[in-house]
């Protein structure tokens, strides 16, 4: 724990539950009214953090008749520096969803989130090897678009595709597999 932690209360939760710039949540000390009129001190505490299967933290906080589960980055973001803009989404400066301490968090595009995940080597596209036919997603068998943007991208796979699109018919898995020693081939010639 940092002695020098802040601690804001929660959008929307005053009163019931505080956020720190350390990325931990916690409920405040309260009473509370029973449905048979009998009044209820809870004490303050830590919430414990959930993962979701991508790696968010999330915690679960409530009220009377009321439960929301939130994730704890988009808690801090909007206690610490305000309301998401417009087309933004949380981004995790490091890669890790699971370190939603202040200096990790910003507000940004979904474009820039996705570039943040190809760079830290996160994103599903970009961590490919091979395609669904088996073709080396190296270079040169990669698409130029693709490639620019940090996706992997069969290169012989599209030429056939186009090539059926122009002519009609079905994917030719032996035109995808010619096209791709064409372009293997024509690596190996050049060096």
């Amino acid at each position: 724990m940092n002695s020098t932690e802040r601690w804001l209360p929660v959008p929307g939760w005053d009163g019931l539950y505080e956020v720190s710039d350390e990325g931990r949540v916690r409920s405040l000390a309260r009473v509370v009214m029973r449905r048979n009129g009998v009044a209820l001190r809870v004490r303050s505490r830590d919430l414990v953090a959930s993962p979701e299967p991508n790696g968010h933290l999330q915690v679960s906080l409530k009220s009377p008749g009321v439960r929301s589960q939130r994730r704890i980055h988009q808690l801090v973001l909007e206690a610490f520096v305000g309301p998401r803009p417009p087309g933004h989404e949380t981004c995790h400066n490091d890669g890790d969803p699971s370190n939603n301490r202040l200096e990790n968090l910003r507000w940004d595009t979904q474009s820039e989130n996705t570039r943040d995940r190809v760079v830290h080597g996160t994103h599903n596209e970009s961590s490919k090897s091979v395609c669904p036919r088996g073709h080396l997603l190296t270079a040169p068998n990669l698409t130029r678009h693709h490639a620019a943007n940090g996706v992997r991208s069969c290169l012989a796979c599209a030429r056939t595709w186009a090539l059926v699109r122009r002519r009609g018919g079905r994917f030719d898995v032996d035109l995808a597999d010619a096209k791709y020693l064409e372009i293997m081939t024509a690596l190996h010639l050049r060096t």
